[in-house]
């Protein structure tokens, strides 16, 4: 029997605390963990690593762009890879480009791994980016 790969997420927010977190969030759920800072932080990543299948990103960022810009950019330039956002200021009305998927802050641990391992499911499937 082969032993599957454990997938890496991305895990983007300038928060020191919540960046931990959802490192840790991650993890519980079987996936390996990498982080960034912000989405200058996380386009460096995604360039360099290759086993990155979703990309768990707060909305609120400083930088050159925000969570809902660095999610359509890896919609255009990486479509292999899914997209989580969240935020506590944004609805979960707004329309979302295919393969991002929004969770509200305060979220629970069981909705964040569900739509991590669904998000997994849906991009595993393409091995190249």
């Amino acid at each position: 029997m082969a032993i599957s790969p454990v997938l890496s997420i991305l895990v983007v927010d300038d928060d020191f605390m919540m960046r931990m977190l959802s490192r840790c969030l991650v993890e519980c759920a079987g996936f390996n963990a990498i982080s960034a800072i912000d989405a200058d932080d996380a386009i460096r990543v995604l360039e360099e690593q290759s086993d990155i299948r979703v990309v768990f990103t707060d909305i609120k960022m400083p930088g050159s762009m925000d969570g809902m810009e660095l999610a359509a950019l890896i919609g255009r330039r990486w479509p292999a890879i899914g997209v989580l956002v969240t935020s506590g200021d944004a609805s979960s009305d707004e329309v979302l480009p295919t393969g991002i998927a929004f969770i509200q802050k305060p979220y629970s641990v069981d909705c964040v791994i569900a739509n991590l391992k669904d998000l997994s499911n849906s991009y595993g499937a393409f091995a190249e980016h």
